[in-house]
């Protein structure tokens, strides 16, 4: 995923700084496995393989209150 996301990025040019951004925070995560956009060119989303049962904690890390 991130590999892809590399690519969506680097050299489809389809990314945003801002879902970048994004994904790296997802990225560091521990409890993250991986993380890369989707949606390229509609504005995108980010998805993001986490650990079971800490969906909450990764998302209150990433995106705090």
């Amino acid at each position: 995923m991130g590999s892809s996301h590399a690519s969506l990025r680097d050299d489809d040019r389809v990314s945003h700084p801002r879902v970048d951004e994004l994904v790296a925070l997802f990225q560091v995560q521990p409890d993250v496995y991986s993380a890369r956009m989707t949606g390229a060119d509609f504005g995108g989303a980010v998805v993001a393989l986490v650990r079971e049962g800490t969906a909450e904690s990764v998302v209150g890390a990433v995106l705090p209150r």
